[in-house]
């Protein structure tokens, strides 16, 4: 959903007591409630149990909100041992564009350029949800030395989220870190930014949504920070928050998922392929955990002809062949095009092609299975070297025609706008190959991406993330990517995991709230 103009919020009751420490807990107008911080310009909805951190500056528009074990908001079942006083500080920034930027991409270009001069950034998820207004992201980031999650968040608000007429650059008053936060040098950095073009002011509107959570605890956060930075989760005045539902009845069939791998095997790649076969274990263990019936295959960029090192099919479920077929090894062509080839395979005579590619041959995918597709590649893609000299349309292809998703890991500085624009019109992601040592995060990121594109559970409206809830047989099941569900705010599809996939017959009710834009 695009929304344009830029409005003031005369049709939301806004109390701002709080801040020092309450939680906030508004109601808007309309027919939906929820807890809600506003902005001059947004009402934002933000997850249950998180409190408000003192901070203010004249030249800052926005709130900061925090969770950790001083509050109510640790995850289902934690041990309180194990987390701090505060493990994750999020901030909601309204703000003019600087002068640099004229769309989502370009706020997002100023965010990790803020995370390069606070230490060695590396973006492992991201997604365009709507044509350059709004983008969701997710980084890890390694510190220059160890320090709190609170001077982290502090350090990127005064470099992104301040109106650029701040003098000092610094927040008047910060916040400050409390005594029991945990000292580390890595963390994960959630992003969402949403911007509007003026239509009935003189300026475009930046809204940036952030959350910074320790490394080594960011899973268990990872419902309160996508929920937070969750783009799907700001509204404006005029619109209408409305509450909706959708029951559905679990099959008890395992979902069937197929992968294929593309593997650039140019010169350059030695330590890449490396990286990528390490971090298979994490992936095939959160696809096993996601319940999914998965195989993979594996072909080149340079080649459409499915690897087999095991000479059994090529397509396999064992994980050990899987780490030996994503090392092609070094001698490939460096004319490279992991799109041509990845059609090349994917060629389907049933479906008007002209002739059926390999992966086709080997019975994928397979009847009622998603297709994904993981792209690894240093450089941009040369797609017209193979193709007789004809373009490849982003926006008009068999990847998009067929409901397959393209996931990539690429150069994201080297003219990869093909990998990245394919990416984002098939609803996967892309990702930053450059910083080998975030490939198993990378991975685990796109299984569960993957995992919540096999369901058939596809939601009937895109809901306001934070006030889903779901229910099997009338019981609560908390989102998670180990014993829960997850929520794939590009398909808008629901998943299970672990002990929480539903057996045959069981009813799932999902509740949650949604925006309707003013006509």
């Amino acid at each position: 959903m695009i929304r344009t103009g830029k409005y003031l919020l005369a049709a939301a009751t806004v109390s701002l007591a709080g801040c020092g420490g309450d939680s906030f807990d508004f109601d808007l107008s309309g027919s939906g409630t929820g807890e809600v911080v506003s902005t001059s310009s947004y009402n934002v909805f933000i997850p249950e149990g998180m409190d408000g951190v003192s901070a203010s500056d004249p030249y800052f528009d926005g709130f900061v909100l925090g969770a950790g074990s001083s509050l109510a908001s640790l995850p289902t079942g934690a041990v309180v041992d194990t987390y701090s006083a505060r493990d994750v500080v999020a901030f909601i920034a309204e703000r003019d564009p600087y002068y640099s930027e004229s769309e989502a991409e370009d706020v997002v270009d100023t965010i990790e350029s803020s995370l390069s001069y606070i230490g060695t950034p590396a973006t492992v998820f991201k997604q365009d949800l709507s044509s350059g207004n709004e983008i969701i992201a997710t980084y890890v980031l390694t510190t220059n030395s160890d320090t709190t999650v609170t001077e982290v968040a502090t350090d990127i608000m005064e470099r992104v989220a301040l109106d650029a007429d701040s003098e000092t650059g610094e927040l008047a008053n910060p916040p400050q870190a409390l005594s029991g936060e945990a000292l580390t040098s890595s963390f994960q950095v959630y992003v969402g930014v949403f911007y509007e073009d003026a239509v009935d002011s003189l300026t475009d509107n930046v809204l940036i949504l952030t959350a910074v959570v320790p490394a080594d605890i960011a899973s268990a956060y990872s419902s309160v920070s996508r929920g937070i930075t969750s783009t799907s989760s700001v509204s404006v005045s005029g619109e209408t928050i409305v509450s909706g539902s959708d029951t559905f009845e679990a099959s008890g069939s395992t979902d069937l998922a197929d992968f294929l791998f593309v593997i650039d095997n140019s010169g350059s790649m030695s330590d890449d392929q490396d990286a990528i076969s390490e971090a298979v274990d994490s992936f095939v263990d959160v696809i096993s955990t996601s319940g999914l019936d998965a195989r993979f295959g594996t072909v080149t960029t340079d080649s459409s002809i499915l690897r087999d090192t095991s000479s059994d099919g090529g397509f396999t479920t064992d994980t050990d062949e899987l780490k030996l077929d994503v090392k092609p090894g070094t001698s490939g062509s460096a004319t490279e095009s992991g799109i041509y080839f990845a059609e090349q395979a994917l060629l389907d005579t049933a479906q008007g092609d002209a002739s059926d590619g390999s992966a086709t041959t080997a019975g994928a995918p397979r009847e009622d299975a998603s297709m994904s597709i993981i792209i690894l590649s240093d450089e941009s893609d040369q797609y017209t070297s193979y193709s007789g000299g004809v373009a490849f349309d982003v926006a008009d292809n068999l990847f998009i025609d067929r409901n397959y998703q393209v996931y990539s890991i690429v150069s994201t500085s080297y003219y990869a706008e093909d990998y990245i624009d394919l990416s984002n019109n098939t609803y996967g992601s892309y990702a930053d190959i450059t910083n080998l040592t975030a490939f198993d995060t990378i991975m685990q990121l796109i299984a569960l991406n993957a995992g919540s594109a096999s369901s058939r559970m596809v939601l009937s409206q895109a809901i306001i993330r934070n006030t889903l809830e779901v229910r099997v047989n009338g019981s609560v099941v908390a989102e998670s990517s180990e014993n829960g569900w997850q929520y794939n705010e590009g398909l808008r599809t629901l998943a299970f995991f672990g002990t929480a996939k539903p057996a045959a017959g069981d009813s799932i009710q999902v509740t949650y709230e949604y925006i309707q834009s003013a006509e």
